[in-house]
């Protein structure tokens, strides 16, 4: 799963190499707390011990952590949102690729989507991405919902805020909603229904 190109493994140290292989390991025993450790190890590297012509982690590399981390699903996304932001734009591509993976998973319960996009929400300044990341609020109970919005609205990024005053007028389908309060007033007024529970799921995020 991890294979790199002749020309990629020229261009690590003996210590990367060894660090990749016990992530393969780690992968192959489907042990996701080994991954988290690894590479939680890679990331903490000083610079210049893992590459022979860069300072920091390479780019091909960040790559493989995301692809390992994701390989988990839902349970790896806390560990992928720091890789959002990064500098390099696949990278960033890579990440939100495994983000869009993960809210796809049918099993996953409506708080543990709300995890989800609030995370997004703090570290996307791309809006298109964002944008359609906030359509999963959509299929949440109107309490979770709710809560998301204010937590966007307050935690999020300009670029996420920015896209709140449409996003709850799709959520709540008011066009009046402009505070924090209003959508409180808007959850009063439209509480969860009794078979909530059973339709949206108690799935969490581990």
């Amino acid at each position: 799963m991890l294979d790199l190109e002749d020309e990629e493994l020229r261009e690590l140290t003996d210590l990367a190499k060894k660090l990749l292989a016990s992530l393969q390991a780690a992968l192959d025993a489907d042990d996701f707390d080994q991954i988290q450790s690894i590479v939680a190890m890679i990331e903490r590297s000083p610079k210049g011990v893992l590459s022979k012509t860069a300072d920091g982690i390479p780019g091909f590399m960040r790559k493989k952590l995301i692809e390992a981390i994701g390989w988990f699903g839902a349970k790896g996304i806390p560990e992928i949102v720091d890789f959002l932001g990064d500098e390099n734009p696949e990278i960033a591509e890579a990440a939100m690729a495994q983000f869009e993976l993960a809210l796809e998973d049918v099993t996953l319960g409506d708080r543990a989507r709300a995890e989800i996009v609030t995370m997004a929400s703090k570290a996307l300044h791309d809006s298109d991405a964002l944008e359609r990341i906030f359509m999963e609020i959509s299929n949440m109970r109107n309490s979770v919902a709710a809560q998301t919005l204010v937590d966007v609205c307050t935690y999020g990024t300009e670029e996420a805020k920015a896209l709140m005053p449409d996003t709850i007028e799709f959520v709540t389908g008011e066009d009046n909603i402009e505070t924090i309060d209003d959508i409180q007033k808007w959850l009063d007024e439209n509480p969860d229904g009794e078979d909530d529970e059973d339709l949206y799921g108690p799935v969490e995020l581990d």
